[in-house]
Formats: C-alpha cells, structure tokens, sequence
C-alpha cells in the first residue's frame, strides 16, 4: 500500500472518529438538555372551588347537581387520601398540608393547612408573605387534584376547621383589589399594589366551620 494511500486512510479514520465523537455529544445534549435547561415561571392560574353550598327548605341539598358533582370528584380521590405533602414555598416557608375525605361530610373535602398564619391582618407586615405562600400552597394541592381528574372548581372545599381559616383562605387565593398580586421588593414580600382595604372583614378566629 503506497503512502499516499495510507494518508487518505488515515484522514477518513480521522472524519469517522469526529463524525462519532459529534454523534456521542449531540446525544448527550439532548438527554440532559430537559434536565438543565432553565424553567419558565408557572402562569398564574385563577382556582375558583365552589364555596356556597346550595341549600333547599334551609338544609342542604344534596340532590342539587353541584353536590352530586362534588361527591363524585371526592370519590375519586379517595383511593389517594389522606394525601400528606410538604413544600418549600419561593417565601422560604415550608408548609404542611394534609387533603383528607370526611366519613361524615360526603360531599366536602378537608385541607389542612400547617404553617401558615390564617388570622394576619393588614396591620401585619408579613401578610402579603402569608398570602402568597398560601396560593403557592394552594397551586401545589390544586394541580395534584387535577393530575388526579379532579378540577377545584368542581369540589366543595373546606380550610381547617376554624371559620377564619375558610374566610382568609377564600379571600386570599386569587388575586383582588383587597389582596393584590405579591412581589418581592428590597428583600421584601409586598402587594403590588396599595390593597383596597375599605371591604375586607377581620378574621373571626373564634369560630368553627361546618364539617
């Protein structure tokens, strides 16, 4: 074999060699690329649960079709409940909640919610903290009953079992001119925006809700 013949080997052993190695690299690329590549923020999504039970002859209705709505979504969930979780909310708060299907209420399900302090008012300066690590919380139970099947508006939802859990969780979970969107300013958990203040009741902490 001549030695010109040995150099063009040589040469298409080289073009081989790169066209493997670019091979191997653009495959590991693409396997860790879903892994590294930066995450968008989440859109912010309005969750509106059902919060009025209907009621008939002043009992409630439970032949109503929002009833039978409500139970059929807890019997779906039930195989997974009670269902535990803990987050680390972007406030730096860890929070527990438990999601739980009463044996007496059918038609309500229960979230507890551990770590968050549901009495803050506006004289509170970590209320807007309080909020947003709240609707985190909420985004969190929420889109895991919709990987379920369940949608939250399809369900009755009850806040712990002291009425100014219910009444501050209502209030708090989308955005409104008493409880703007929060942001992070100087290191600090703000509104937006000045709340409206002049419609918002305090919370009642002596109070239990219905189970």
């Amino acid at each position: 074999m001549t030695s010109w013949n040995l150099t063009k080997l040589k040469s298409y052993y080289k073009i081989i060699l790169a066209l493997i190695v670019a091979g191997l690299t653009l495959i590991i690329f693409l396997a860790v690329w879903p892994i590294i590549k930066p995450k968008s923020p989440p859109e912010r999504v309005d969750y509106l649960p059902l919060q009025t039970q209907p009621v008939k002859e002043g009992k409630f209705d439970n032949q109503a079709p929002i009833s039978k709505q409500s139970k059929g979504s807890i019997d779906k969930l039930k195989s997974k409940l009670p269902y535990r979780k803990i987050v680390e909310t972007s406030t730096g708060q860890k929070i527990i909640f438990v999601i739980i299907a009463s044996r007496i209420d059918l038609y309500t399900l229960t979230i507890e919610v551990v770590g968050i302090d549901f009495q803050s008012t506006y004289d509170d300066p970590n209320l807007a903290k309080n909020v947003l690590t709240f609707r985190e919380t909420a985004q969190t139970i929420f889109d895991w009953m919709e990987d379920q099947g369940v949608k939250s508006n399809e369900v009755f939802i009850t806040w712990g079992s002291r009425a100014f859990q219910q009444q501050s969780a209502e209030a708090w979970l989308n955005e409104s001119p008493q409880y703007p969107k929060v942001i992070k300013r100087e290191n600090q958990f703000v509104f937006e925006v000045e709340p409206d203040k002049s419609q918002t009741p305090s919370p009642q902490p002596g109070e239990e809700t219905t189970p």
